[in-house]
């Protein structure tokens, strides 16, 4: 019989899997009129296509599921709801595993100060990003009102700001180096998320060091610190990865500490990473419906009072700035799938990353569908913070499946991978450890302790690439990297171009940008004179306007830069404006392509 019910499963889910993929290019919604010109409007496609063909591809096998439980198990609602009320496991600390925290930890710091700061050139387009706008608030100290800003303020202004006053130099290096430190920070995000997920476990000391090990191992050597890099996990997801660890800490705590930070991360999030926020703010309503659920009101009213106090001093002290921040970010929300989206494709086709996109997708279904049993089981294998903090990584994997339908490339794809990894990591690891533990082998019984030792020594050593040199020169070395000049970070041609448009706008006030390569704002050391300083996200038409009327000011425009044409070129995209420049500006300088412009007479 259980065979059969297997049989049936199944086949249920595989028929539920085929039906979404059938279905899929066959949701069309109508078009709305839209001015943006991107790839949705040029293939007459409706943004919230990918949004519905991603729930219907998700949920109807979780639903699937769900009738196939609710028809086998009993009080299958009942079941589910009445474990998420129960209360958790109280997390206790042991020294063992403690003390091999604290030594991974160590080893961290270690390897960030072994960080080769390799010098290599640097992206125009995302550089600039990062750069452009933090060189005009050091100047003017604005913030939405002086830069259109597309993904967040910190990760575009503050952040780079923020190293150049520390170091007092306003340099490519400064910039650099933050990202190091960001990527350090999610280090030790992932490892404290790994020491919290360790100390549910229903295992004894020894095996939770194996599992903290493994997991650790996992989670950390698929990121390094060199710039070109392809990581797996992005700095940008470090207050999701945050507010999870609040989320299960606050859980089985009675200090409100924690969720009076989740409260401050509702602001924060918002200005670090706009898409970030958006994932954010749905694994809140997750985390106040367990509240209510388990009559947490306490929690509750802390979380809520943080929430409403920290934005009230957001909007009491950053004043006008904060109606600029609304309308950038709605503007933000409403538009940018229109300006950057690019189809999601078609699972289990030839078309481009439908691969890399299939195996997420099915990823998320299982992880949700494994979730939900661990819920229903009646055996004490897995603790119940434990099952707790697997589903919350299931529901992150479901919400952070966002940033690749926003963007359907190989890149954006990759980096929503991020919590379908830690999930099953955390999952695998711990069945294997619990299998191998029912196992009686005297030899790792009684070596139990060596074993750890030297699989701890072996492991982490080669995969965190110390370096005793760089170690022990890092002071110099960081010295040496913050003060490079920043031709040692660009190409000749980018260098001599800069030189040949320096001469004539050496005077000016400002200038302004027709080109993605937004760096050339920073490198020459000029404010621009629009807030869209990333022409790439300009957008709607009501933003070229804003553009356009801003040009009065500006006597000098650059355009025809290298990135121009990574997606649609710009002057496509943008006609008003380059019609505008066409009929009021000359060509002055023209050099590998690139053109400095000047305003007729």
């Amino acid at each position: 019989m259980k065979i059969q019910k297997r049989i049936y499963y199944f086949t249920i889910i595989s028929l539920s899997i085929l039906i979404v993929t059938l279905i899929w290019p066959l949701i069309r919604l109508p078009v709305n009129e839209n001015e943006i010109i991107g790839q949705y409007s040029q293939n007459k496609y409706n943004s919230l296509n990918d949004i519905i063909r991603y729930l219907l591809f998700i949920l109807i096998p979780i639903f699937s599921h769900c009738l196939y439980k609710s028809y086998y198990e009993k009080n299958f609602l009942k079941k589910l709801l009445f474990n998420l009320k129960t209360g958790n496991k109280k997390y206790f600390f042991e020294k063992k595993l403690l003390y091999i925290f604290v030594v991974v930890f160590f080893l961290l710091i270690l390897e960030f100060f072994s960080n080769p700061l390799s010098i290599e050139k640097v992206d125009l387009f995302h550089a600039g990003q990062k750069l452009s706008s933090a060189f005009k608030s050091s100047i003017d100290n604005s913030l939405w009102s002086g830069s259109y800003v597309t993904v967040g303020i910190i990760y575009e202004t503050l952040g780079s700001k923020f190293i150049w006053n520390f170091f007092n130099q306003k340099t490519i290096g400064g910039m650099l180096f933050l990202d190091s430190i960001y990527l350090f920070i999610t280090k030790v995000l992932l490892l404290s998320l790994v020491l919290i997920s360790t100390t549910s476990l229903n295992l004894n000391t020894n095996l939770k060091i194996f599992f903290f090990i493994i997991s650790s191992l996992m989670l950390l050597y698929v990121n390094d610190y060199s710039p070109s890099s392809s990581n797996l996990i992005s700095f940008r997801d470090g207050p999701i990865i945050l507010s999870l660890i609040l989320f299960l800490k606050g859980t089985n705590s009675k200090n409100n500490i924690y969720f009076f930070i989740i409260g401050f991360l509702s602001l924060f999030i918002f200005l670090w990473s706009v898409d970030r926020a958006i994932v954010f703010f749905c694994f809140l309503l997750l985390i106040i419906f367990y509240l209510i659920l388990n009559k947490k009101l306490k929690n509750l009213s802390v979380l809520l009072f943080s929430i409403l106090f920290f934005w009230f001093v957001f909007i009491i002290f950053f004043n006008n700035e904060f109606y600029f921040f609304l309308e950038n970010t709605f503007d933000v929300i409403k538009h940018h799938s229109y300006i950057n989206g690019i189809i999601h494709p078609l699972p289990f086709s030839s078309e481009n990353n439908s691969s890399r996109a299939t195996k997420t997708l099915i990823l998320i279904i299982i992880s949700l569908i494994i979730s939900i049993n661990l819920f229903l089981e009646k055996n004490d294998k897995y603790s119940k913070s434990f099952k707790i903090c697997l589903f919350s990584l299931s529901i992150l994997s479901f919400l952070s499946y966002l940033y690749a339908l926003g963007r359907s490339d190989g890149p954006h794809i990759k980096q929503s991978f991020l919590f379908p990894y830690i999930f099953f990591s955390f999952y695998f690891i711990f069945n294997f450890i619990f299998y191998v533990s029912k196992i009686k082998i005297d030899l790792v019984r009684k070596n139990l302790n060596v074993f750890f030792i030297y699989s701890f020594c072996l492991l982490f050593v080669p995969v965190l690439n110390l370096s005793y040199l760089n170690i022990l020169s890092f002071n110099q070395r960081l010295q040496k990297f913050i003060s490079l000049d920043d031709n040692n970070f660009i190409s000749k041609n980018d260098k001599k171009f800069i030189e040949l448009v320096s001469e004539y706008t050496i005077s000016e006030k400002c200038i302004e940008l027709f080109t993605n390569d937004a760096i050339f704002l920073y490198l020459l050391k000029k404010p621009n004179c629009s807030k869209f300083y990333f022409v790439y996200s300009i957008g709607t038409i009501n933003n070229q306007k804003k553009k356009i009327k801003d040009l009065n000011n500006a006597k000098f425009i650059i355009s025809n830069g290298k990135t121009d044409n990574w997606s649609i070129p710009i002057s496509k995209k943008y006609t008003l404006i380059s019609e505008f420049i066409d009929e009021n500006y000359l060509v002055l300088v023209e050099f590998d392509g690139r053109k400095l412009k000047v305003k007729k007479n």
